[in-house]
């Protein structure tokens, strides 16, 4: 008999929690319209999404970026309807110049002023130097910290080391030419 009463108890409590749980999910359904009393914490806007050739997300109606609140990784705009939007990056996408502002890294090899090294490339939070094709080298310089790779003799495996006769620059690819019999050195 006890254990009837059990049954019938836990038959009771599970029938009460179904109501209670069915009640709840008709309250969470009704609209806002009908819950007047609620306030709006979110309005949705559209804003039209794009995707250009890097692959990278770009707001059809950017009115401007704000500068002032680049950060290593993001880039902040202000669309046209006022509303301010942040891209975040998973890799830096500005570095601080040597006046403390954040600047647009740019991978572009460029021709250099240094004596040593004839290419260069220093829009970045580290810079980079190679050397000329009678030298092939490169240099890394970070926080007043330098590596430097050269190579140590003329041989190099079953190859001869030459003296390139020619440096090949493409935008943020340099390319040592001949470097070692039939082959090139990027």
């Amino acid at each position: 008999m006890n254990k009837r009463i059990k049954i019938k108890s836990a038959g009771i409590l599970i029938a009460l929690l179904v109501i209670f749980q069915c009640s709840a999910l008709a309250n969470a359904s009704t609209t806002r319209e009908n819950r007047g009393d609620l306030p709006v914490l979110f309005e949705k806007k559209e804003t039209k999404l794009l995707v250009n050739e890097e692959k990278t997300t770009i707001f059809e109606n950017i009115k401007t970026e704000l500068v002032e609140k680049r950060t290593r990784t993001s880039k902040s705009f202000i669309l046209e309807d006022g509303t301010r939007v942040t891209d975040l990056y998973t890799t830096p996408v500005h570095y601080l110049d040597e006046n403390g502002k954040w600047q647009e890294i740019d991978l572009t090899i460029t021709r250099s002023s240094n004596l040593v090294f004839e290419y260069e490339n220093t829009k970045n939070s580290f810079q980079t130097y190679f050397g000329r094709a009678s030298e092939p080298k490169v240099a890394v310089e970070y926080e007043d910290n330098y590596l430097t790779f050269a190579p140590v003799n003329n041989q190099f495996g079953n190859g001869n080391l030459n003296s390139p006769s020619t440096t090949k620059v493409e935008e943020n690819r340099l390319v040592y030419m001949n470097f070692i019999d039939g082959a090139d050195l990027r």
